[in-house]
Parts: C-alpha cells; sequence; structure tokens
C-alpha cells in the first residue's frame, strides 16, 4: 500500500475533525526529541524557531517522514465504485442486522492451533488467544514466536503479533530482522488499569537504562530519535537494531498509538485512517496490541477493506473478517471493534456523496452511523 494508495481513504467526516488537525496541504503538529537532546545543555538546544503549532528539539536528524496531507485526491472509478455500492447495501442495514452478523462470527469454529503453540506455553501471553499453524511467522533459529502474516490480494504487508513478553523480546527482534520488517506498530500501553499488557521492548531514550539487548547479547536496539505526532496520540520513534552480522542490520519506525482502550474503540474515527496513511509507505509492518487480535485485528481489517475496495471488489465485511480470523484467530475481538470499522467507512462514504463523488442516501447513513455511536461509545464510558 502505497501512500498515493492511501489517500483513497483519508478525509474526515464532517464534524469528526480532531483539534488542531492542520489545513489541507500543511503537516501534522509534531514534537521531536533526538537521542542527543539528553546531553545539551539549554543554550545549546537553541534553535530557530519553528512554523507555528510545531515544536522541535532535534541533533540534526533528517527530516521525518510525514504525509503533506491528510486529504483524498486520487480515488480511482473502481474504488469510487465499489464504495458506492457497498454505502448503498449497508444504508439499508439496521443496527440489529450488525449486531447480528458478529454473532453469527462469534459462532463460527475457530481454527485449530499450531502444535508450536502447545509446547510454548511460557512465550504465549494468554492461553486462550491460539496462534494458527498455515501463517505463523517461524524464526529460522528455531525459536516460537506468536505471530502470523496476514495475506491480502496476494499481498504480505501486515504480521499480526501478541505484545511482547519478557523472555520473548529477542525473538520479536529476531523476526524484525529475519522479515526485514520497516515499521512497528504498537496499540497499547505496557501497562493498562494497572495490569501489565506489553513488556518495554524498545528503547524511549538514549540512556544507558533505556538499551535493550537481547538475552544472548545478540541484538541490540539503540534509539535515535522521536516525534510526537497528531497532539502527543501518536509518538513515532526511529530505532537502530543490530546484530552480530553485519548484513543484518534495519532501520526500524516505531509507531505507538497511545489512549486506545482495551477491547473498546478509539474515540475519534480519522484516527485509524491518519494511522494507516503515516505507514503506508513502509512494508512489511509488525502490528500488536496486548494480545494481537482485538485493537490489532481492526487496524489491520480497516487495511484489508481498504484493498478490497482498490482492488475494484465487493466489499462485505463478514467475510473479509472470517478470512481475517482464519488467519490471526480471533481479530476483531468485540461487537464494539466490529461496529467501529462500520462506522469508519460509512463515514467516509458520507463523505464522499456530500462531495458529489458517490451517490448514496445520505440520511440512512447519519442515522446508522448515531445508532452505532450510541451503542459503542455508551459501552466504552462504563
Amino acid at each position: 500500500m502505497t501512500s498515493r494508495n492511501n489517500r483513497n481513504i483519508v478525509t474526515a467526516a464532517r464534524g469528526d475533525t480532531p483539534r488542531g488537525r492542520p489545513s489541507s496541504g500543511s503537516s501534522p503538529r509534531t514534537t521531536r526529541q533526538s537521542s542527543g537532546q539528553q546531553q545539551r545543555s539549554s543554550s545549546e538546544r537553541r534553535r530557530p524557531q519553528s512554523r507555528p503549532g510545531t515544536t522541535r528539539q532535534q541533533g540534526r536528524p533528517p527530516a521525518p517522514e510525514r504525509p503533506k496531507t491528510v486529504e483524498d485526491s486520487n480515488e480511482d472509478a473502481a474504488f469510487l465504485e465499489q464504495l458506492q455500492a457497498w454505502a448503498q447495501e449497508t444504508s439499508r442495514k439496521q443496527l440489529t442486522d450488525l449486531e447480528a452478523e458478529f454473532e453469527r462470527l462469534q459462532s463460527q469454529p475457530r481454527p485449530e492451533p499450531s502444535e508450536e503453540f502447545a509446547r510454548n506455553p511460557t512465550l504465549n501471553r494468554y492461553r486462550d488467544v491460539i496462534c494458527v499453524e498455515n501463517n505463523r511467522v517461524a524464526l529460522t533459529n528455531g525459536r516460537y514466536i506468536h505471530a502470523n502474516w496476514i495475506d491480502s490480494q496476494g499481498d504480505r504487508r501486515y504480521i499480526c503479533t501478541q505484545g511482547p513478553l519478557p523472555q520473548t523480546v529477542g525473538d520479536f527482534w529476531e523476526m524484525v530482522l529475519q522479515e526485514n520488517v520497516q515499521a512497528v506498530v504498537m496499540l497499547c500501553d505496557t501497562v493498562e488499569l494497572n495490569r501489565p499488557k506489553c513488556h518495554q521492548y524498545w528503547p524511549k531514550d538514549n540512556t544507558p537504562e533505556s538499551a535493550i539487548t537481547s538475552r544472548d547479547g545478540n541484538i541490540r536496539v539503540r534509539f535515535v530519535d522521536t516525534e510526537a505526532l497528531d497532539d502527543n496520540h501518536l509518538i513515532r520513534t526511529r530505532l537502530q537494531v543490530t546484530s552480530d552480522n553485519p548484513k543484518r542490520q534495519a532501520n526500524v519506525r516505531h509507531f505507538h498509538w497511545r489512549r486506545w482502550p482495551d477491547r473498546g474503540v478509539p474515540m475519534n474515527h480519522l484516527a485509524a485512517l491518519r494511522l494507516l496513511f503515516y505507514i503506508g509507505k513502509y512494508k512489511p509492518i509488525v502490528v500488536h496490541c496486548s494480545a494481537g487480535i482485538g485493537r490489532t485485528g481492526t487496524i489491520v481489517m480497516i487495511y484489508l477493506a481498504q484493498n478490497t475496495l482498490r482492488s475494484g471488489q465487493r466489499l462485505d465485511f463478514y467475510e473479509l473478517v472470517a478470512d481475517l480470523r482464519r488467519q490471526r484467530a480471533g481479530s476483531v475481538q468485540t461487537l464494539d471493534q466490529y461496529l467501529y470499522i462500520y462506522s469508519v467507512f460509512l463515514r467516509y462514504a458520507k463523505n464522499k456523496a456530500d462531495a458529489g463523488r458517490i451517490k448514496v442516501d445520505t440520511e440512512a447513513i447519519d442515522k446508522l452511523v448515531q445508532a452505532i455511536s450510541k451503542r459503542i461509545y455508551k459501552q466504552t464510558k462504563r
């Protein structure tokens, strides 16, 4: 998925624009911190004033990669035709129809777990979140990791995995090097509601205490710099991963989306689309939350739906989630997450209709979106 293609679906619905959103053609609000910042005195840190809305503190890192705009501009006819067909069909549904779809998904039998999953209980974060065999990431060193490739239209772009445990950090970075991963997306916090959800597997700054080294000392992860995006909801950190083999090195972008509640949904619908826009230039990409199925499955499902529309094929959320679950068991974990995906695309379709790009019943879409929002955000506040 290229940055150009990702513009197919990054326009906010009206009334859904986050605070501080830049105007068309401008860059998102950012704050940058480099690895050398801690060693500089206040006088050494002085830099010419940046443009309004942006604060930077850095030691000559390369210019950050960021989308020039979050406005869409390049939908092709096939994309819009399939979006219109999906929106017209969905606008005739009620909330109860979508709830029934999810219940049907929940009633489907789960795929069989990998034998390696059963053999390595200490390497699985949750014993009831299985790892299937057919597309499991197999490490060449013989170690097991709870991770699966996701196929979409013959393309392998995403790896879904669990949040690393203290004993699997080395395996995680081994996977990154082995599969030539360019970006990592983290959708949870290390601790949520006073419960550990993910080990601190990446360095957050350049202090010696923050350095990450695998248990055998073969892999080292070094902090380069960090940048806050979208009013600190998304943190992008550049990391340098090295090993004893000079041919196995990598520069990795780590995207940490904060404040997405476990088993819940984000409060803003544009955020998921913008995240996909940011990471669209990278391939392959590792995505994880804690279990690697709920929040992770939601983001990957949105990408799969985008990719289906781009290919000019009929979009069917039920079938798409069912296929995703065959590859990563339990993906899109809750009804709220399933409804959130619907809401993202309904809002996008309405935006296209308002712009005269497609023809749909916008009143029916508004009614369904309101019903979805009332349901999922009522649950989120509990």
